[in-house]
């Protein structure tokens, strides 16, 4: 279907609420469809002045302008570059990225803090003009030279890379962090209590996951308060506003478990402790800091929308592709996830600057500046994927080859990638309302099932309490004729006892008259014995008879 043209404020997270879409007028695609909303007029900007220049470099700051500043906007028209710095910008300064814990605070002498250090920034050293820019953007605390459209030059600006002594600084202004720890505890007191906590014990307990990383000492013992932070102050806390519901704090079905809802962080998180890491300048408080909010981002992120995105944008870019890959039965979707999880890893250069940048514009660009790299791998290998098929083909796109074409060249090259996202997802946002609607449906048929279902088994169980009561019944009748068993053998073992001793004293009397007499005897006893056994038959094959009923009951 074909998005309509629409201006976005990014005041709240830019995405399609299934329940305001609007129904179809006459050319909707059926009775029961949704639209998306028409095009609304642009919005007129509160301020036309631009940046004045100092040195050549754009610079946010200093600038003669009123107090009113330009909305954060964008439109379906706008480049996705764009669209992509606006909502990131903006999901940045919302509440959702924030840490709710009483374990951390944001007080005044925090942002004071940021400030003196970015007051503090040296920028003679390297490429004066680079430094100037992130120096300016440091300083620009209301973010104008996105709310100006500055979007080129920021790539351009990335692309070259922010200086190594200011990366961290940037990052901390960028992805607004402004708590510390309470000042109640240290760093320290957290660590200590993170090793000794029933997280910290469990991990290590369970074949010690964290200290098998490859990683420094001091990024193992980040890991371990990350692990304690989310399992056991926001976890434990979410667990309960959830009724006991479980919870998946830290989103990752590929991160070996440990035991019950002791979650260790996922790959995402582990990989980029690796990146951030290597950036100068950054205490490990701070990487900490960073950490949360990056795995803030990948929990928060819509993994199946996401999904749907790249294959929308491969099936319109690289339309070939797509149906080569479709047609060899190959699951994409797979390799996505194995992807967002290992992005931040060598699998993309053996450069550590690469890596680095790929960072720096995932910080101003999302996931969506994942979704562009995607599709630049694909378009590079497109020749290699035509001519393969089946396992072969399957085989190059799980390759370390497949992906590991990329230079720092070629970021101009990604960034001329287009994909129509709000379209795609607007398309995912309208497929799920109208799967909303069926499910609603077939859960109604479901309720009514059940109902009936419910009926059957309290007749069922009705069933079940007298054939119990029979089986009981039969039981005590086997009892009963059990023993009358065992009197009878008992009867029968004193008889033969008692035949035993009459033949002894038959064969001790030398008395010929006695002879007829003990004969005579002994054929009564033969005679009362036979009426014996055949009473005995009779009751064993009753015996039988009933245990053969007992059976078929």
């Amino acid at each position: 279907m074909e998005a309509g043209s629409i201006t976005v404020d990014t005041a709240s997270p830019p995405k399609v609420d299934p329940g305001k879409l609007t129904k179809t007028s006459a050319n909707s695609m059926s009775a029961q469809a949704y639209e998306i909303p028409p095009e609304l007029p642009p919005r007129s900007s509160y301020m036309v002045s631009e940046f004045p220049k100092q040195n050549g470099v754009t610079s946010p700051v200093n600038s003669t302008r009123t107090s009113i500043l330009k909305p954060l906007a964008y439109s379906v028209d706008d480049p996705v570059s764009k669209i992509c710095v606006v909502r990131q910008t903006e999901l940045y300064g919302s509440p959702q990225m924030n840490e709710s814990s009483d374990l951390f605070s944001v007080s005044q002498s925090n942002i004071d803090r940021l400030k003196q250090r970015i007051g503090a920034v040296d920028t003679s050293e390297g490429e004066a003009l680079n430094r100037e820019y992130w120096k300016a953007v440091l300083d620009d605390r209301n973010n104008e030279f996105i709310r100006d459209g500055h979007i080129d030059e920021l790539e351009q600006r990335l692309i070259e890379g922010i200086p190594d002594n200011l990366r961290a600084l940037v990052y901390l202004k960028t992805l607004q962090v402004r708590y510390n720890i309470n000042h109640k505890d240290t760093y320290d007191t957290l660590l200590k209590r993170a090793k000794q906590s029933r997280s910290g014990r469990t991990i290590s307990e369970n074949g010690g996951y964290i200290d098998r990383l490859d990683l420094d000492q001091n990024l193992k013992d980040i890991l371990r308060i990350f692990i304690y932070y989310t399992n056991e102050v926001v976890g434990a806390a979410q667990r309960v506003e959830s009724a006991n519901v479980d919870v998946n704090i830290n989103d990752d079905v590929l991160a070996p478990s440990t035991i019950q809802d002791i979650q260790p962080p996922n790959y995402f998180v582990i990989h980029i402790c690796k990146v951030l890491a290597q950036i100068p300048n950054l205490d490990d408080e701070e990487l900490l800091y960073l950490l949360l909010k990056f795995n803030k981002l990948f929990v928060n992120l819509i993994k199946d929308e996401f999904f749907y995105k790249i294959n929308r944008s491969m099936e319109e870019l690289l339309p070939q592709i797509f149906k080569h890959i479709a047609k060899n039965g190959i699951n994409l979707v797979v390799l996505y996830k194995k992807l967002l999880y290992n992005f931040f890893t060598d699998q993309f250069g053996d450069s550590s600057q690469l890596t680095l940048k790929l960072l720096d514009f995932f910080v101003y660009q999302g996931f969506d500046f994942l979704l562009r790299v995607v599709i630049w791998c694909f378009q590079q290998n497109q020749d290699k994927i035509l001519d393969l098929e089946g396992d072969s083909l399957y085989e190059l796109l799980n390759s370390h080859a497949f992906w590991n074409t990329m230079t720092e060249d070629s970021l101009y090259e990604v960034l001329q990638t287009n994909p129509k996202v709000i379209k795609y997802e607007n398309e995912f946002h309208l497929i799920y309302a109208n799967s909303f609607n069926n499910k609603n449906n077939e859960l109604t048929n479901l309720r009514e099932v059940n109902d009936d279902l419910i009926i059957k088994v309290n007749e069922l169980r009705q069933q079940l309490a007298s054939l119990k009561t029979t089986h009981e019944e039969i039981l005590q009748q086997n009892a009963q004729f059990k023993d009358q068993l065992t009197q009878e053998v008992d009867q029968r073992k004193a008889l033969d006892k008692k035949r035993s001793e009459l033949q002894s004293r038959y064969e001790h009397l030398s008395m010929k008259e006695n002879v007829t007499n003990t004969k005579k005897a002994n054929e009564e006893f033969a005679a009362r014995n036979e009426e014996l056994v055949k009473q005995i038959e009779e009751l064993k094959k009753s015996i039988a008879t009933k245990k053969a009923k007992l059976g078929r009951a």
